[in-house]
Protein backbone atom coordinates (compact mmCIF):
# COMPACT_ATOMS: atom_id res chain seq x y z
CA UNK A 1 0.00 0.00 0.00
CA UNK A 2 1.04 3.52 -0.90
CA UNK A 3 1.42 6.17 1.67
CA UNK A 4 -0.24 9.35 0.84
CA UNK A 5 2.17 12.14 1.34
CA UNK A 6 0.97 15.38 3.18
CA UNK A 7 0.15 18.94 1.06
CA UNK A 8 3.76 19.98 0.81
CA UNK A 9 4.68 23.85 1.40
CA UNK A 10 6.92 25.90 0.46
CA UNK A 11 7.24 28.18 -2.64
CA UNK A 12 8.58 26.86 -6.53
CA UNK A 13 12.09 28.31 -7.79
CA UNK A 14 9.42 30.13 -9.90
CA UNK A 15 7.89 31.78 -7.62
CA UNK A 16 10.90 32.94 -5.96
CA UNK A 17 12.40 34.60 -9.20
CA UNK A 18 9.04 36.28 -9.79
CA UNK A 19 9.11 37.65 -6.34
CA UNK A 20 12.74 38.84 -7.00
CA UNK A 21 11.91 40.13 -10.00
CA UNK A 22 8.78 42.24 -8.97
CA UNK A 23 11.45 43.70 -5.96
CA UNK A 24 13.66 44.39 -8.54
CA UNK A 25 11.30 46.30 -11.00
CA UNK A 26 10.50 48.48 -7.72
CA UNK A 27 14.11 49.14 -6.25
CA UNK A 28 14.96 50.40 -10.14
CA UNK A 29 11.81 52.83 -9.87
CA UNK A 30 12.55 53.69 -6.49
CA UNK A 31 16.14 54.61 -6.41
CA UNK A 32 16.36 57.38 -8.79
CA UNK A 33 13.41 59.23 -7.24
CA UNK A 34 15.24 58.33 -3.93
CA UNK A 35 18.64 60.56 -5.16
CA UNK A 36 16.45 62.89 -6.02
CA UNK A 37 14.61 63.00 -2.66
CA UNK A 38 17.68 63.19 -0.28
CA UNK A 39 19.38 66.78 -1.36
CA UNK A 40 16.03 68.37 -1.44
CA UNK A 41 15.17 67.02 2.11
CA UNK A 42 18.64 68.08 3.85
CA UNK A 43 18.01 71.70 2.47
CA UNK A 44 15.02 71.84 4.17
CA UNK A 45 16.11 70.46 7.19
CA UNK A 46 18.97 72.94 6.99
CA UNK A 47 16.55 76.05 6.29
CA UNK A 48 14.07 74.60 9.25
CA UNK A 49 17.47 74.53 11.58
CA UNK A 50 18.48 77.96 10.84
CA UNK A 51 14.62 79.53 11.12
CA UNK A 52 14.56 77.71 14.73
CA UNK A 53 18.29 78.96 15.81
CA UNK A 54 17.28 82.64 14.59
CA UNK A 55 13.96 81.79 16.70
CA UNK A 56 15.87 80.51 19.74
CA UNK A 57 18.29 83.83 19.49
CA UNK A 58 15.27 86.00 19.33
CA UNK A 59 13.78 84.04 22.53
CA UNK A 60 16.96 83.65 24.19
CA UNK A 61 17.59 87.69 23.67
CA UNK A 62 14.45 88.66 25.31
CA UNK A 63 14.83 86.59 28.17
CA UNK A 64 19.34 87.73 28.66
CA UNK A 65 18.13 91.07 27.70
CA UNK A 66 21.28 91.26 25.57
CA UNK A 67 21.92 90.99 21.98
CA UNK A 68 21.91 87.23 20.89
CA UNK A 69 23.64 86.68 17.44
CA UNK A 70 24.28 83.96 14.59
CA UNK A 71 27.79 84.09 13.37
CA UNK A 72 28.00 82.18 10.17
CA UNK A 73 31.60 80.25 9.35
CA UNK A 74 31.93 79.44 5.46
CA UNK A 75 35.67 79.13 5.43
CA UNK A 76 35.45 76.00 7.12
CA UNK A 77 33.92 72.73 6.08
CA UNK A 78 31.62 71.50 6.79
CA UNK A 79 30.13 75.38 7.01
CA UNK A 80 28.72 75.99 10.64
CA UNK A 81 26.20 79.12 11.98
CA UNK A 82 27.28 79.51 15.84
CA UNK A 83 24.62 80.94 18.49
CA UNK A 84 25.85 83.29 21.29
CA UNK A 85 25.26 85.92 24.08
CA UNK A 86 26.92 88.95 23.34
CA UNK A 87 27.27 89.80 26.64
CA UNK A 88 30.86 90.07 26.97
CA UNK A 89 30.81 86.83 29.42
CA UNK A 90 33.86 84.91 30.23
CA UNK A 91 37.03 85.88 30.46
CA UNK A 92 38.26 88.27 27.84
CA UNK A 93 34.47 88.93 26.60
CA UNK A 94 33.58 92.13 25.25
CA UNK A 95 30.22 92.71 25.24
CA UNK A 96 28.37 94.10 21.84
CA UNK A 97 31.36 93.64 19.86
CA UNK A 98 29.45 91.19 17.44
CA UNK A 99 32.30 88.59 17.92
CA UNK A 100 32.11 85.20 20.10
CA UNK A 101 34.59 85.64 22.99
CA UNK A 102 34.84 84.12 26.20
CA UNK A 103 31.87 81.87 27.57
CA UNK A 104 28.97 83.43 24.93
CA UNK A 105 28.48 80.10 23.14
CA UNK A 106 24.61 79.14 23.24
CA UNK A 107 25.08 76.05 20.50
CA UNK A 108 27.10 75.14 16.96
CA UNK A 109 25.50 73.60 14.20
CA UNK A 110 27.36 71.92 11.36
CA UNK A 111 25.62 71.99 8.38
CA UNK A 112 25.15 68.50 6.31
CA UNK A 113 27.04 67.27 3.28
CA UNK A 114 25.88 68.55 -0.26
CA UNK A 115 24.30 71.39 1.93
CA UNK A 116 26.37 74.72 1.53
CA UNK A 117 25.64 78.81 2.70
CA UNK A 118 25.80 80.78 -0.19
CA UNK A 119 25.42 84.16 0.60
CA UNK A 120 24.97 86.08 4.30
CA UNK A 121 24.28 89.97 3.26
CA UNK A 122 22.86 91.81 6.74
CA UNK A 123 24.53 94.80 5.40
CA UNK A 124 26.66 96.18 8.23
CA UNK A 125 26.97 93.24 9.78
CA UNK A 126 29.08 92.11 7.18
CA UNK A 127 32.78 90.79 7.69
CA UNK A 128 34.76 87.98 7.23
CA UNK A 129 32.34 85.94 9.34
CA UNK A 130 28.98 87.57 8.85
CA UNK A 131 26.90 87.76 11.99
CA UNK A 132 22.74 88.47 12.19
CA UNK A 133 20.81 88.63 15.29
CA UNK A 134 18.50 90.22 17.38
CA UNK A 135 18.08 92.24 20.68
CA UNK A 136 16.39 91.90 23.75
CA UNK A 137 13.16 93.69 21.57
CA UNK A 138 12.89 90.91 18.68
CA UNK A 139 13.90 93.76 16.38
CA UNK A 140 17.01 92.84 13.97
CA UNK A 141 21.00 93.56 16.00
CA UNK A 142 23.25 96.28 14.50
CA UNK A 143 26.81 97.71 15.47
CA UNK A 144 26.71 100.48 17.21
CA UNK A 145 25.80 103.13 15.09
CA UNK A 146 24.80 101.42 12.60
CA UNK A 147 21.28 101.02 11.28
CA UNK A 148 20.20 97.90 9.42
CA UNK A 149 17.92 96.75 7.02
CA UNK A 150 16.28 93.87 6.03
CA UNK A 151 18.71 90.46 5.59
CA UNK A 152 19.31 87.33 3.92
CA UNK A 153 20.96 83.78 4.04
CA UNK A 154 21.07 81.76 0.97
CA UNK A 155 20.96 77.90 1.04
CA UNK A 156 21.88 75.48 -1.86
CA UNK A 157 22.27 72.17 -2.09
CA UNK A 158 24.40 69.58 -4.52
CA UNK A 159 21.49 70.09 -7.41
CA UNK A 160 21.68 73.69 -7.02
CA UNK A 161 18.37 74.38 -5.39
CA UNK A 162 17.78 76.99 -2.93
CA UNK A 163 16.63 78.38 -0.46
CA UNK A 164 16.35 82.04 1.05
CA UNK A 165 16.20 82.75 4.93
CA UNK A 166 14.75 86.18 5.20
CA UNK A 167 14.71 88.50 8.09
CA UNK A 168 13.05 91.63 8.04
CA UNK A 169 13.55 95.21 9.77
CA UNK A 170 10.53 93.94 12.06
CA UNK A 171 12.18 91.15 13.35
CA UNK A 172 10.16 88.84 11.22
CA UNK A 173 11.99 85.70 10.07
CA UNK A 174 10.82 83.45 6.87
CA UNK A 175 12.02 81.08 3.94
CA UNK A 176 11.27 81.67 0.45
CA UNK A 177 12.56 80.01 -2.69
CA UNK A 178 13.28 83.56 -4.77
CA UNK A 179 15.31 85.79 -3.90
Amino acid sequence: MRKKLGKESGFTLIELMVAIAIVAILAGIAVPMWTKWIPSYRLKAVTRNLVSTFQKAKMEAARRNANVLVEFDTAVTPQTFTLFVDDGAGTGGTANDFTENGAERIDKISLPKFTSIDAVNFGANAGVKPVAGFTSRGLPAAKPGVSIGNGTVTLSNSKGLLRYVKISVTGNIRVDTTP
